[in-house]
């Protein structure tokens, strides 16, 4: 359990800018339309092959997925949220057989989105900020 709590960071570094008040809101308005960009960026690296050569096989498939999870690492996200990150990469691998880099991007744009809602969702419902540890 300790070990699954193993950051690099303290915090997860993209959220610094949620650490000051008078940043917050721009920063996530900023982010939300970032989000589709972001989606893309990490599709085109990790399914698509930017670096070498597109995802072709189940087998590749796999360690690219270990790879997006385990690339979140450096932004100083926890072990355990990287390693349930590998679970969404298989998934991001799976419609991106079906579909493609748009339809990959698609989903995880949608995910994105989920995940910024629900963090903020539960920030307002619960009044505990998310960004603060």
């Amino acid at each position: 359990p300790l070990m699954l709590g193993w950051r690099l960071f303290k915090t997860n570094i993209n959220f610094i800018p949620m650490q000051y008040r008078w940043l917050r809101w721009p920063f996530l308005a900023l982010l939300l339309f970032q989000l589709p960009t972001l989606a893309f960026v990490e599709e085109a690296i990790f399914r698509d092959g930017w670096f070498r050569y597109p995802t072709t096989n189940w087998f590749d498939g796999f360690w690219r997925s270990l790879g997006f999870g385990l690339a979140h690492v450096l932004s100083g996200s926890p072990l355990r949220v990287c390693l349930a990150l590998v679970v969404g990469g298989l998934w991001f691998t799976h419609v991106y057989f079906a579909g493609g880099l748009a339809m990959a991007t698609a989903a995880h744009t949608t995910y994105n989105m989920f995940a910024f809602a629900y963090t903020l969702g539960r920030w307002w419902w619960t009044g505990k900020d998310p960004f603060r540890e």
